[in-house]
């Protein structure tokens, strides 16, 4: 069943955030007594949560707008197939989701139109008659390759190219309308999504961290202080790479009850627009990755890509760019195959470590709201924010193309000890912080501007309440100053180094407190 929130938490998105961030301003009660995780052990089936894995092919069978230019583009065959993921989990109380990942640029929802969203649900309910209906969260892994979904679009014979405008110019009625895309992709991806949920086996999960070189900031800063995407880096008046670029990929791993892996969550912050100009339907890297796992773990290996913020990323490197493509002659590998490897990589070295360390009944609670955030012209709209705790871990979903530093801020200040921010959940919109609308690059001059990123992250002092989850909660521990490790004439000017955490104590029923704050 899905937990709520109190109604005043729900004037602003930070606070559904507050299951995985410890913030508040308030003081609250805890008991303190938390559920210890079972590592490896033997647990019954009514303990251990449930488990399931569905996957479905969604290329359609004829020619399709593609998304992800300014341009149109008719798709003039398949590269590789693009396909939507589904993982079911319910805890041992009965509470459950069912995570999809799908391969298109962006998740169409009451915003965008055709609300693909809330078509899947319907289905998956209607399916599901007399059981308790799990939350369906769906993710777009931002592909540029597939079908447009964008049914509010039209006009999408003029904005073709010249060649393309001559070549289907007496046969576009054979094109698939990205209405009829929906009508077609929505009952697979329903149906993929009751098939996990009714696949549900006994099992657990584990998670990770490495790291992949796979996206880069692609937003250059210039004497004069604009910010361009995909600016010249050779320019003489090129000062610097924007912002910053994350490597972390965030991995979850699944279970069967026998200890053998059946499925693996890959959470990192970039898209894959490797192939965002070419006129073939394609999943992008996220294909050579499927297949490089498989072969090295097996063909029943489920894979379900969820991209972190990365709305100032690109899988295509800025910098180093004339080495990068000698590399690639010199190895014969393109970058889709380059990017396959390192992430798998990434999931296969820490895998015997992730064996060790299964939960078998994780702590699981959620949370669904539907938040006001201010858009760029004051207007207000409420948008999805989906949050699920595991245990110590946590995922936090949200609708837009959101910069890397708003999922920074998300993953440092939240209570979870990692947290895997999911973002296309949704329409897509950019949400891009104050440096970059002063820079005038692309993607800052859109409905959504700072003020939704910030709140975004940061709690409302005035809305301080008390969460019904039962979740292990502590104080922000605050800092002060270690006079041992330097001097400096004041707090403001103090490097990091110089800071340390107050010790930490538990008071029996309380919560946990700097020791003598």
């Amino acid at each position: 069943m899905k937990a709520t929130l109190p109604g005043r938490l729900a004037k602003t998105i930070a606070l559904a955030f507050l299951i995985v961030a410890g913030l508040t301003a308030c003081s609250e009660n805890s008991s303190g007594n938390t559920e210890e995780t079972v590592t490896n052990s033997t647990s019954t089936d009514k303990e251990m949560m449930q488990i399931g894995w569905s996957s479905v092919d969604i290329t359609p069978d004829a020619p399709v707008y593609l998304s992800g230019q300014r341009y149109s583009r008719i798709s003039e065959g398949v590269k590789d197939p693009i396909t939507a993921t589904a993982l079911a989990l319910e805890s041992d109380s009965g509470e459950g989701v069912v995570l999809v990942s799908i391969d298109l640029s962006r998740i169409p929802d009451e915003v965008l139109g055709g609300d693909m969203r809330g078509r899947v649900r319907e289905m998956v309910r209607a399916a599901l008659p007399g059981e308790e209906v799990p939350e369906v969260i769906l993710n777009a892994t931002h592909t540029h390759a597939a079908p447009d979904p964008q049914t509010h679009t039209t006009g999408f014979e003029d904005r073709l190219r010249p060649r393309q405008a001559e070549q289907w110019a007496d046969k576009l009625d054979t094109v698939m309308l990205p209405g009829e895309y929906l009508d077609f992709a929505v009952p697979l991806i329903a149906e993929a999504a009751v098939e996990a949920w009714q696949a549900r086996q006994p099992g657990g999960i584990s998670f990770g961290l490495n790291y992949a070189v796979v996206g880069h900031n692609r937003i250059m800063s210039y004497a004069d202080g604009s910010t361009i995407m995909y600016g010249a880096t050779d320019h003489p008046d090129f000062t610097n790479v924007e912002g910053w670029e994350d490597h972390s990929v965030n991995l979850l791993y699944t279970w069967d009850d026998n200890s053998e892996l059946t499925g693996v969550i890959i959470n990192l912050p970039s898209p894959s627009q490797n192939d965002e100009v070419r006129f073939e339907i394609s999943a992008d890297f996220w294909h050579e990755t499927r297949r490089a796992l498989r072969e090295e773990l097996g063909d029943d290996l489920y894979i379900l890509p969820q991209p972190s913020a990365a709305g100032d990323q690109s899988e295509r490197p800025m910098i180093h760019r004339r080495a990068e493509g000698r590399m690639q002659e010199l190895t014969g590998e393109g970058l889709r195959e380059r990017i396959a490897e390192q992430i798998s990589n990434a999931v296969t070295e820490i895998l015997p470590t992730m064996k060790e360390n299964i939960e078998w009944n994780p702590q699981f609670t959620q949370v669904t709201e539907h938040v006001p955030l201010t858009k760029s012209d004051g207007s207000v709209l409420p948008v999805e924010v989906y949050v699920l705790r595991l245990g110590d871990m946590a995922f936090a979903t949200n609708p837009f193309d959101l910069y890397t530093d708003f999922g920074v801020r998300i993953q440092e200040r939240s209570e979870a000890i990692q947290t895997f921010v999911v973002q296309l959940a949704g329409s897509g919109n950019y949400v891009a912080p104050q440096r970059t609308v002063a820079g005038g690059a692309y993607g800052s001059q859109r409905e959504w501007g700072p003020q939704a990123g910030r709140d975004l992250v940061e709690p409302s002092l005035m809305s301080c309440g008390q969460l019904t989850m039962n979740l292990p909660k502590t104080t922000p521990v605050p800092w002060e100053v270690d006079k041992s490790r330097c001097l400096a004439p004041s707090v403001l000017t103090l490097p990091a180094i110089c800071l340390t955490r107050k010790p930490m104590r538990k008071t029996p029923g309380s919560l946990t407190t700097p020791a003598g704050g």
